[in-house]
């Protein structure tokens, strides 16, 4: 067979046929030719065949076609066969092909023969032809039906939906107003019923009396207890009533006598002491209605009003009647226990003088699972053996036997025993015999204790005496150490040593189930997977669980079906045979596990071998936590030093302080007097020492301010807001707040007092009810408009009048639009006035910003007939782009609107020069129209809040008022002013100017790529844009959540690395989205920064990185978020090459307030050779160095493998040209100029880059020019 195959494909028994053409070249060509054109030409009918057959498989016998396809194919290679055997002669391989060909085609023949008769029966075209056309005909008459009926439908459907549309639009109106009815009817529902069921969901009676006694408050749990309902009792009766008169007889008489005054036996007797402020407890019988009495606890109380007025009194009752049953059945038994013997934990068998067992204990029973009362002669059906001997125990050997024959007394005899269940025990057996007054034996008495535990134990510490040697010297050795390093590479070489398994390793376990073998102790032949990444998606899915809770997993053989086909394919990866797993726990949390491998065969693991590597997992976890507590005893020391360094600078910060703070004796004369306050009060500080409080308060308010420093006296603390009073006399507005002063002995030495001027704020508030009156006022007009319309739509009077039905519903959304529009200005406007809206602001170009406004407004100008004209300027602004749009927007919606059909509205800008009351170059802009004009005397008063120049415009156009107002604040916060002109008749021209960006300014190229995932959650849309914004600006992505829970949601699936989160939201608050995130072990290590409108206490609450108050300031916010991304900074090396002393230790203090380790190079020549004993992570480089200059470090590091792509800083005086740049790029590279970029920017931007290299992002290169 092989000489066959040899001979099939071998050439060198023949000649290539080229030989026969002589090998001549166009010979050659042309048969070279010819056969390719035609076996393509084969092979392209096939394909052709089975396109044909894939698109009518309705075709009978169409697997013909593909067997004629296969006879083509044939052919078609026979034919590339003959160019093959030109210059190969594989004649056999050619001639073997032909034959399939032959036997394709013979066989493709004799089924075309035997197809001809089934393919005659087939409909011919004329046939087919006739019916389709009946079939055409046909489907042309169900088409005119169907287009019939479609009409119909149409019509009716058109009918139906005009008159659903009016009667939707008026059902909406008026299920508002419902809505909002029912909701405030459910608020005052749930108040009531919030306060009923905490009344009835107490377990005790309540029951409260006015003054004079009579019930106004009668629980559920009362109703319960004492038979009667509220309303038998409320307002109608006293609770004397459920009280037994010789208890209140009795009860007066002690109370009169306790309170030396004479207590009338009735109501008195049970508030007489609660009058006096005294909570009055005692035990009560209380009487139900059916007359039955049970033993109560009651606790009266007064209850009193805000001036401290007694109101009435409320009595709490609990049913004690469980309790005094306990009392007394536990007299009863601890009189019975005495007596009882079966309580014995051993064995007590008593036998008379014949050997007949009379009675045997529970215990007893217990250890021989049950007990014969049998006589001495049957002795022999308990079987027992001698633990010393082995040695079976016969009848008369039986200790209670020879007690009962012979009189002997056995103390502590070891034997074991079957016991009548089968099983096997061993115990510790004593008898003695019972004799009467002349000494003669009565019976005897045999006690029998339980040993097999204790003989158990025994026998497991001899066994565990070897594990517990070997145990120690590993802990010993492991204990050492606190170097993880070392503690781990101990372990997995001491077991290898103990276990003699051919494979030790130690895993380090990620969140997501993957992980890596940090050490490894393995047998020379066998796989090294130590530093190995390694992710098994059947070990995450079956096994990490399980390990999670603990679980020990010994596999003897893997090949014996006890583990899953995908995870024995993973463990043979590495030549596993047997495999033993113990998991390691730091601090209650799934670290890592420690795994025992066999290569070379199966293993049966031991007992022992588990116990073992469970107890030095455990000390590993042990070793691994105090590892882990030095580095954060270590951390805290350090933040212990910066602790008392600020505390040394808090006196310094006290006397910067802007907010007033003062000491004042007991005579409430200044003895300690900050700048701050001095200056509050137009004094000098040393001025205030020894002055009265009085000469600074108002006459008006000092009586106030007495009675607040006596609550103040009384209480500890009292804030109270007065009128001040200047050295000069003037009078501001302040709000004070005083705290008690106390000495080391704790004996009062005055007062400290804080104090702010208020006096902004109290402006604040009086422009603020300004605003509201007018604002009320402007919402009435469109809200009277709405009802109005609605009320008579409601009232059914229009309902035969569908023309004023539609103009009525027609008033209402368009006074609905108005309020919309007003409440949205009026919100826009309070904002920005306020500074809650942030202008994110970036260099932005003015043509765009034009033509952007002006596609806005192009369909208003297409509807109105009004030609829209716009020259765009190119010029650069550093503006919120958003904002200056609306800015366009306006003006020319405004333009639009008060332009006659065919007039013209254009907007144009020009750049104009610093002028004398200009302060730098800037950008005129101008909005011209063709409208009606505006008087002079509106031209100013246009742009304040509600000004039109009619004041039906409003009406007639649509306008809220507000419009030129949000102009002029946007363009105030960018530096620009707003102005009007106008001629009446011709028209309107409105100027704005914005500050022109200088182009020193235009070339900064910030760093993109690798920007952190920054989830938002907050249930205000508005919020959430404005901070997208803002960190969209700053490079950050940013996903928003609009609640709690999907927030989880998708923190769960994106894995954000910093979460931002409000507190105050509907349905699951901030807190609660925290504690979920928290407890999930995927979400837990996410930092999260409050972002709250509430202020934060003194210590951030346990799982917040940092907190944020509302409306956010971008440095503050950026700041947190670069804090929190830092968190993995304790890893980062950072060496500084810097030659000036001061500035090193500058950037060395900034590096360490991040927990980043610093190192320190003053020359060039000491650069070196830090670098190569630490290899950093960071370099921040000054060119001007002794011993070799910047430059000269650079050439060196570049040369060094392990150094060429380090991150470098480079922090210099010097103007770098390109060339230089060129020079000192090294790693990712960036370059900051000293004296042009502020520490507090240095710090950003280089945390920054530490942020973005920890993620991974090294290969990026950002050039930044300061």
């Amino acid at each position: 067979m092989s000489e066959f195959l040899h001979n099939f494909f071998t050439t060198s028994y023949f000649i290539p046929h080229g030989h026969c053409y002589l090998w001549k070249p166009g010979l050659v060509s042309l048969h070279v030719i010819s056969d390719a054109l035609i076996g393509l030409a084969y092979y392209s009918i096939p394909i052709t065949l089975f396109y044909f057959v894939k698109k009518r498989d309705d075709l009978p016998f169409n697997w013909v076609f593909l067997l004629f396809a296969a006879f083509i194919v044939a052919c078609g290679t026979t034919h590339f066969m003959e160019i093959w055997t030109l210059w190969y002669p594989i004649y056999w391989l050619s001639g073997t092909i032909k034959a399939i060909t032959a036997l394709i085609s013979a066989y493709t023949a004799i089924i075309m023969v035997c197809l001809i008769p089934q393919a005659l029966v087939l409909p011919s075209p004329a046939q087919l032809k006739a019916a389709n056309q009946e079939l055409q005909q046909q489907i042309i008459e169900r088409q005119k039906v169907e287009e019939a009926l479609r009409r119909t439908h149409d019509e009716l459907e058109i009918r139906v939906r005009e008159r659903t549309l009016d009667l939707a639009t008026a059902n909406q109106a008026l299920q508002a107003q419902i809505d909002e009815r029912q909701r405030t009817e459910l608020a005052l529902q749930e108040i009531t019923t919030l306060q009923k069921a905490i009344l009835d969901s107490a377990n005790y009676t309540i029951i409260s009396t006015t003054v004079d006694g009579t019930i106004r408050t009668f629980n559920a749990a009362a109703e319960n207890c004492l038979g009667y309902t509220a309303a038998d009792v409320i307002g109608k009766t006293t609770p004397a009533i459920i009280h037994n008169s010789s208890e209140i007889l009795q009860r007066s008489q002690e109370l009169s006598q306790e309170l030396s005054t004479t207590i009338e036996p009735g109501f008195e007797v049970f508030v007489a002491k609660a009058r006096r402020g005294d909570i009055d407890e005692r035990e009560w019988s209380y009487i139900r209605k059916d007359g039955s009495h049970f033993p109560v606890l009651l606790s009266v109380t007064a209850l009193r009003d805000s001036e401290n007025n007694i109101t009435g009194f409320l009595g709490i009752g609990s049913d004690i009647s469980e309790r005094k049953q306990a009392e007394s059945a536990l007299l009863e038994n601890e009189q019975l226990l005495r007596t009882v013997l079966e309580i014995l934990p051993v064995g007590v068998w008593i036998v008379d003088k014949n050997g007949q067992i009379l009675r045997v204990n529970p215990a007893g029973e217990q250890i021989w699972a049950g007990a014969k009362y049998i006589g001495i002669e049957q002795y022999c059906e308990y079987k027992g053996w001698w633990e010393s001997t082995g040695k079976e125990i016969e009848p008369e050997e039986w200790a209670l036997y020879r007690a009962v024959i012979h009189g002997e007394t056995s103390i502590n005899e070891v034997i074991k025993i079957q016991c009548f269940d089968g099983s096997y025990k061993t115990v510790l057996n004593s008898a003695l015999p019972i004799l009467d007054a002349e000494n003669n034996i009565h019976g005897a008495i045999a006690v029998n204790q339980d040993i097999t535990n204790i003989k158990q134990t025994e026998e497991e510490l001899r066994r565990q005496n070897l594990r517990s040697r070997l145990f120690a010297e590993v802990t010993l050795k492991i204990r050492t150490s606190l170097q993880i390093e070392e503690i781990l590479q101990t372990t997995v070489t001491e077991v290898q040593r103990i276990l003699q398994a051919d494979r030790v390793l130690i895993f380090k376990l990620n969140s997501d189930g993957s992980g890596r073998v940090v050490q490894e102790s393995v047998v020379s032949g066998w796989p090294v997977t130590l530093g190995q990444d390694i992710f098994d998606p059947c070990f995450e899915r079956i096994y990490l669980e399980k390990y999670r809770k603990g679980e020990i997993t010994a596999v003897t053989d893997v090949d014996n079906g006890s583990i899953l086909p995908c995870y024995v394919e993973f463990l043979k990866q590495f030549s596993v045979k047997a495999n033993l797993v113990v998991p390691i726990f730091v601090r209650e949390k799934l670290w890592g596990l420690l795994i025992a491998h066999q290569c070379s065969a199966p293993r049966q693991w031991t007992e022992f071998e588990l116990t073992l590597l469970k107890h030095l997992a455990d000390q590993i976890g042990i070793a691994l936590s105090q590892a882990q507590l030095l580095e954060q005893e270590i951390i805290q020391r350090q933040e212990l030093i910066r602790s008392q360094e600020e505390l040394r600078t808090m006196s310094a910060a006290l006397e910067s302080a802007v907010e007033g703070i003062s000491q004042l004796d007991t005579s409430a004369r200044y003895i300690k007097v900050n700048p701050a306050y001095a200056s509050m009060l137009g004094y000098q500080p040393e001025e205030l020492i020894g002055m009265e409080w009085q000469h600074t308060i108002h006459p008006d308010d000092q009586e106030r301010m007495i009675a607040a420093y006596q609550y103040m006296l009384t209480n500890g603390k009292v804030e109270i807001e007065v009128k001040g009073v200047r050295k000069d006399n003037s009078v501001f507005d302040k709000q004070v707040m005083m705290l008690t002063a106390y000495n080391p002995q704790q004996q009062f030495i005055g007062h400290y007092c804080f104090m702010k001027d208020i006096s902004d704020r109290r402006e604040v508030e009086r422009l603020k009810d300004e605003f509201v009156s007018v604002v009320s006022h402007e919402l009435r007009t469109p809200l009277t408009s709405i009802s109005g319309a609605l009320d008579l739509l409601a009232s059914g009077i229009l309902q035969t009048q569908p023309e004023e039905q539609k103009r009525m519903l027609n008033i209402a959304a368009n006074n609905t639009d108005r309020l919309v529009r007003l409440i949205n200005d009026i919100l826009d406007i309070e904002r920005i006035e306020s500074g809650k809206i942030q202008m994110t602001k970036q260099i932005c170009n003015t043509a765009d910003l034009m033509t952007q406004s002006a596609e806005v407004v192009e369909e208003m100008a297409l509807q109105e007939s009004v030609v829209l004209s716009v020259s765009p300027l190119k010029a650069n602004i550093w503006a919120d782009s958003d904002r200056i749009i609306q800015v366009f927007t306006n003006l020319l919606s405004n333009a639009i609107k008060f332009s006659p059909k065919g007039a013209t509205v254009c907007l144009s800008a020009e750049i104009k020069d610093s002028q004398l009351n200009t302060l730098s170059p800037h950008i005129l802009f101008k909005v011209q129209d063709q409208g009606r004009g505006i008087p002079a005397d509106k031209l100013e008063s246009i742009f304040e809040r509600f000004q039109q120049v009619d004041a039906s415009d409003s009406r007639q156009k649509g306008g809220t008022g507000l419009g030129l107002a949000i102009c002029r604040s946007i363009l105030q916060h960018h530096g620009g002013q707003i102005w009007a002109s106008s001629t009446l008749g011709v028209g309107s021209t409105f100027f704005f100017t914005l500050p022109l960006l200088p182009e020193a300014h235009c070339d900064v190229n910030i760093e993109e790529a690798g920007a952190p995932l920054i989830l938002q959650c907050d249930d205000d849309s508005d919020i959430r844009a404005v901070v997208q914004t803002m960190l969209q600006r700053q490079g950050y992505r940013v996903l928003t959540a609009a609640s709690g829970l999907e927030a989880v949601e998708m923190a769960i699936q994106q894995h954000p690395a910093v979460i931002l989160l409000n507190l105050m939201m509907p349905g699951m608050d901030g807190w609660e989205t925290l504690a979920l995130l928290k407890q999930r072990t995927d979400t837990q290590n996410i930092p999260i920064i409050i972002l709250s409108g509430l202020l934060p206490n003194q210590s951030l609450p346990p799982g917040v990185s940092d907190w944020i108050v509302k409306p956010p300031n971008l440095r503050l916010l950026c700041q947190a978020l670069e804090k929190a991304l830092a968190k993995n900074n304790q890893s980062i090396k950072v060496l500084i090459i810097e030659d000036d002393q001061d500035l090193a230790q500058v950037l060395i203090a900034m590096f360490n307030r991040h927990g980043i380790e610093t190192y320190h190079a003053p020359t060039g020549r000491e650069a070196l050779q830090v670098s190569q004993h630490i290899i950093p992570d960071l370099l921040v480089l000054d060119l001007g160095l002794p011993e070799y200059d910047g430059f000269a470090v650079v050439d060196w590091l570049r040369q060094h493998n392990s150094l060429c792509r380090v991150p470098l800083v480079v922090y210099t005086a010097q103007d770098l040209n390109e060339s230089e740049r060129q020079r000192l790029k090294l790693g990712q590279t960036i370059y900051l100029t000293k004296g042009r970029i502020s520490p507090q920017e240095f710090e950003q931007r280089v945390i920054i880059l530490l942020n973005r290299m920890i993620r991974g992002n090294e290969n990026n290169e950002t050039h930044f020019n300061h």
